[in-house]
């Protein structure tokens, strides 16, 4: 059965060719979930919107979307696998959602899924990160040096793997060791959500909006134009030149 889902997409041909600070136009799609859209993912054509009641796929750029049957609050692709942290368990899907594998029940639900280089990470609710380089096989902790946090979102830019908590960390080892961004711009407030498309990466925070780097995180600028709301946004995807961000 196809769905609503409350969400907003922006044509952003400008703004991620590398034109200095320039900005889109947020728009609203069409379709509404009962709890808001937790988790985004892109999978080759497919687009992915996740809550805790089910997953829902689309196919033809988010006019059109049909349940999966898994209730998830966290989505991420590596390749051609789709990960899922569904309450305190993460699944797989190696057929674009059409069907689902158990894979761990960590000590805590998932808030984020990050990837780099073959390597998934899963931070869940109990602090700490997760990371298996056999698309889920076996996990062990990787967070040395970020300590035991809430991780909220993962983003990869180049060699450099991001977390965001209280702050933004990074990684460029793999996971192995993460020191503080200490150029992120406002200071001492919450991460809630990180995306990347091309050179630039976005930041939502709790209270201070949206935020892009364009030099790996050395510098940031914030970007609301359009935005209802500027305090909270739960995710982000790209597809094409739209960036996808749920609140």
């Amino acid at each position: 059965m196809k769905q609503k889902l409350s969400v907003f997409a922006v044509v952003l041909a400008v703004m991620l060719s590398g034109v200095p600070w320039a900005s889109g136009q947020w728009v609203q799609t069409n379709l509404a979930l009962r709890q808001g859209a937790f988790a985004f993912a892109t999978l080759g054509t497919n687009l992915f919107a996740g809550d805790v009641f089910d997953t829902y796929r689309s196919t033809d750029d988010r006019v059109n979307w049909t349940s999966t049957g898994l209730a998830t609050s966290n989505l991420v692709a590596d390749g051609t696998i789709l990960f899922a942290g569904a309450d305190v368990e993460i699944y797989r899907s190696t057929d674009s959602g059409a069907s689902w594998t158990f894979l761990l029940m960590p000590d805590a639900s998932v808030n984020a899924f990050g990837v780099i280089d073959g390597n998934v990470f899963a931070a869940t609710a109990a602090g700490g990160i997760l990371r298996t380089s056999d698309s889920g096989k076996t996990w062990i902790e990787s967070d040395s040096g970020a300590g035991r946090g809430m991780f909220l979102s993962f983003a990869t830019l180049g060699g450099i793997l991001f977390t965001a908590t209280w702050g933004i960390f990074r990684s460029t080892d793999i996971g192995s060791s993460w020191s503080l961004d200490s150029g992120f711009l406002p200071d001492s407030v919450s991460v809630s959500a990180l995306g990347v498309s091309g050179q630039n990466i976005f930041a939502a925070t709790d209270g201070a909006g949206l935020w892009r780097s364009l030099d790996s995180g050395t510098t940031w600028r914030s970007i609301n134009n359009g935005l209802p709301f500027d305090d909270w946004v739960y995710s982000f995807a790209v597809s094409g030149t739209r960036l996808f961000a749920a609140t």
